[in-house]
């Protein structure tokens, strides 16, 4: 059977007992659990499948407003959670897992992507209330039900993606009695037990928790600004949806936290701290269902007398009640309560592995001889020799060092030294070109690596330089991405787009893309190894597992090319449909450029995921020639990718055109210098304008309707807006 396929292990062979006790063992816990189980089941299903009753029978489709499809969503994820109980409650009453393997994941599974969906509908509500409390006429105008839609099928591939985790490490498991079985996660070393749940409190708990506190906090101040005689009751339902979400996920996080300590330390302490987080998973996992249950009583809560007036049809009245304030402005204030519809509680997977595995872009190296000791080992790899490919690999790496990275460099040193308004645009191209450039600093050592066909600097700056290369190509990619986006939005909602972009939303978008490289890449310290083949030491990804490596490389190809690849074809493929609406003189040009952007995204980027696949085929079939094959072509693929890094100083020349022969070395200043214009404001637009339709105005050329530049710009400003359009 394949290395990742395990089926009849027992406890010894994961890192989750401590003596012979399991999360099973404490009887307080597990009784806990049952009742804890039961009052969600009995409270929750019914109150939750209500509410999607009465949205779908009992509210015309033509009065169900973004907040009712989001209470929708939200009750469905919900539902499915609690539809699982009895596997659980019959779990903890007998002490014993009945229902198989293929049950234990599946369930699992389903649990966790309702889970994760449930906490991120929850989260998406809080900032949708805020921006419509503080920011009421932008929330008008870009809170339609089209973007929810994309924005909720988001969040449930976001809790899909997130779940995969189960059907990874989710194993049915033998006690040290060898008389019962459970259904746990099977963690092999210390170290993805820890980074698994580390992960899970942060994206689970501490992210959504930090942004709810934030939005109703502003809620609050916002409120208290305003004469109303309902202020004080509204100030306490969200002072509620606070403390609630708190007091069901604290525990089962302080667990969690628990469980990671327990892995850090050693001997009695280690003891102590196993005893303590298996006593209380149980209780703690069922207050979390909890969450799930909650909602429904918060409704009946906020519909106060609509309950005497509208009996079973109170659920409907409310949520019509939160659509009305989308008619008029004058209105959006009346129906302020109204709208601030609580949702709180739940959701976050019960028990998952949140194993983010992705050393970006260099993370799989460049051997082509998996024997490594204490790795995956393959027997029929002994014939291929490590490094293949390694000569054809240091001239595409060399070339990409030197044409990328005085290139970004000289980018950084335009955009600090010499551009006197750093406008929106320029802070993501510094950004990009930051990030491009500390890629192209480790080329040297790879260079190295390849051309002596050893590792020779040691263990730390092997796990540092990956680590480093990691969080710089993630930044990169997603960089990218945020740009296609931005070019999109200013393109089709030109209005929309200058009401909301603003300097301070982009640091705050840029920020939390390195903050996530940063998670992303931390793979790179925990499976980067320096290890030796006939005294011979490479630097090399160690999986001791084969599922690990399946695990990495699918969730590596899905977040590192699949999702930024949609959204930027996604991006072009609105630029271009809007342009072609457009009579320009230009717009053939532009088309081929934006053509060749996304064409250049995919031939950089698709060869190396496609080795990643067959690394994953090669080791679920047990072919050794594919798997030798993908090793072949590794090297010359990663120093391929690197392009990606360099390219993008010569679109930016490409795109300065005249600029260059006008303005000599100081181009990349003026092209940058040139979306200032995005930040002055739009004398003769309104609030109202956001349903004008953008058709282009007088003589407009195609590079004035851009993510850069105002569309109702003044002629003289055209000058230093073109081109501006073109930048990737």
């Amino acid at each position: 059977a394949p290395p990742f396929h395990l089926l009849n292990a027992t406890t010894n062979d994961c890192l989750l007992t401590s003596g012979n006790s399991t999360l099973l063992s404490s009887s307080t816990s597990s009784v806990t659990g049952i009742v804890f189980l039961l009052l969600a089941a009995l409270i929750g299903l019914p109150g939750n499948f209500f509410v999607i009753w009465s949205i779908l029978w009992k509210m015309k489709p033509s009065h169900r407003s973004v907040t009712c499809l989001l209470v929708l969503n939200l009750a469905v994820a919900d539902g499915v959670v609690l539809l699982l109980t009895p596997f659980f409650v019959l779990f903890l009453i007998f002490k014993n897992w009945l229902f198989g393997w293929a049950i234990c994941k599946g369930v699992y599974y389903l649990c966790c992507i309702n889970m994760f969906a449930s906490i991120f509908i929850i989260t998406l509500m809080s900032a949708d209330r805020c921006l419509a409390v503080t920011q009421p006429y932008y929330s008008q105008a870009i809170r339609k039900k089209n973007l929810v839609v994309k924005i909720l099928v988001g969040i449930w591939t976001g809790a899909i993606l997130l779940s995969l985790p189960a059907f990874f490490f989710r194993q049915v498991l033998q006690e040290p009695s060898q008389k019962h079985f459970i259904c746990e996660p099977c963690h092999s070393r210390k170290s993805l037990a820890i980074f698994h749940f580390t992960m899970e409190t942060v994206v689970a708990f501490v992210i959504p928790f930090a942004i709810i506190v934030g939005c109703y906090s502003a809620i609050l101040v916002r409120l208290r600004g305003v004469r109303k005689r309902k202020g004080a009751r509204t100030e306490k339902l969200i002072v509620a949806i606070v403390i609630c979400f708190a007091v069901l996920w604290m525990p089962y996080h302080i667990i969690n936290m628990i469980q990671v300590a327990s892995n850090l330390t050693s001997g009695k302490m280690a003891d102590r701290l196993g005893q303590a987080w298996k006593s209380g998973r149980a209780g703690a996992t069922a207050l979390a269902f909890l969450s799930s249950s909650i909602n429904p009583v918060l409704y009946v809560f906020a519909a106060g007398n609509l309950i005497k007036t509208s009996g079973a049809n109170f659920i409907a009245q409310f949520f019509e009640g939160a659509s009305e304030g989308l008619g008029r402005r004058s209105q959006s204030q009346k129906n302020l309560d109204k709208d601030l519809i609580p949702a709180v509680g739940a959701s976050v997977n019960l028990d998952q592995q949140l194993l983010g595995n992705c050393d970006k872009c260099l993370l799989h190296l460049l051997t082509s001889n998996g024997t490594m000791p204490s790795c995956i080992e393959n027997q029929n790899n002994t014939s291929s020799k490590p490094l293949s490919g390694a000569s054809i690999g240091i001239g595409v790496l060399s070339l990409a060092f030197i044409l990328g990275f005085p290139g970004n460099a000289f980018v950084v040193w335009t955009a600090i030294c010499w551009v006197r308004k750093r406008t929106v645009t320029c802070l993501l191209i510094l950004h990009l070109a930051i990030a491009d450039l500390a890629v192209l600093l480790t080329a040297p050592l790879f260079l190295r690596f390849l051309s002596a066909k050893k590792w020779e600097m040691g263990q730390a700056v092997c796990q540092i330089c990956y680590y480093i290369c990691g969080v710089s190509m993630y930044a990169s990619v997603y960089l990218i991405a945020l740009m296609s986006l931005d070019r999109c939005l200013a393109v089709s909602k030109p209005f929309v787009s200058q009401k909301i972009r603003t300097r301070r939303t982009i640091r705050l978008l840029v920020f939390a893309i390195w903050v996530m490289s940063l998670f992303l890449a931390v793979p790179s310290l925990l499976y980067r190894k320096v290890v030796t083949h006939n005294s011979t030491s490479y630097c090399i990804l160690c999986h001791q597992e084969g599922k690990e490596l399946v695990f990495q490389n699918l969730f590596e190809t899905i977040t590192g090319f699949l999702l930024p690849f949609t959204i930027v074809v996604y991006s072009y493929g609105m630029i271009s449909q809007r342009l072609k609406e457009t009579r320009f003189r230009q717009k053939r040009r532009t088309s081929r450029l934006i053509s060749l952007i996304v064409i250049a995204f995919a031939l950089f980027w698709l060869p190396y995921h496609i080795v990643n696949l067959l690394d994953v085929i090669g080791l679920w079939s047990g072919s050794s020639k594919i798997q030798i094959a993908g090793r072949k072509g590794r090297p010359i693929l990663v120093a391929l990718a690197f392009f990606s890094s360099s390219v993008n100083p010569i679109l930016y020349t490409f795109s300065g055109g005249s600029l260059i022969r006008s303005s000599g070395i100081g181009f990349m200043a003026k092209l940058f210098e040139g979306t200032a214009s995005e930040m002055s404001s739009v004398k003769h637009g309104t609030a109202r304008d956001r349903d004008v339709k953008t058709e282009p105005l007088n003589n407009e050329k195609p590079e004035l309707l851009t993510m850069s530049t105002n569309p109702t710009e003044s002629s003289s400003a055209q000058e230093g807006g073109k081109g501006l359009n073109l930048l990737p």
